[in-house]
């Protein structure tokens, strides 16, 4: 996953109350982890176009985090009917950004050069066979 229950309650705090599903005044990590994991698999399924999923490049990381708990409140607010436009929005802009990533429009900042798993053709060799016909 590319964030944590405890990244989320950071990075999310003013929604921490949709996730109080048992309405003990506590949110619920297992709704909060399913809902990760849930926005995860969206981001591979967008990022496997030109990445290697899942993504673990620590300059990564925090973008993509940011990204994870964003889709994660808005699965979270729907289930709950509670999503509000704001929510709506940081959604809609998170998968816009991952849908630019997946055309090549826009590029996941990395620490190493050839991290995206695109061949760059370097060092490789093609070998075909002699011509059988003349």
């Amino acid at each position: 996953m590319y964030a944590s229950a405890d990244d989320w309650l950071s990075l999310e705090a003013a929604h921490k109350d949709l996730a109080d599903t048992d309405y003990d005044g506590e949110p619920n990590s297992t709704d909060i982890n399913m809902a990760l994991s849930r926005a995860s698999a969206e981001m591979d399924g967008w990022l496997n176009k030109r990445y290697g999923v899942p993504i673990e490049d620590e300059k990564a990381v925090d973008l993509l985090k940011h990204h994870c708990c964003a889709i994660a409140t808005y699965h979270i607010a729907n289930t709950a009917n509670t999503a509000s436009e704001g929510i709506e929005n940081r959604y809609k802009d998170s998968i816009a950004w991952l849908k630019s990533v997946s055309k090549g429009d826009a590029d996941v900042p990395m620490t190493s050069a050839i991290s995206s798993g695109v061949s760059t053709g370097v060092g490789v060799t093609f070998v075909s066979p002699d011509r059988i016909f003349k």
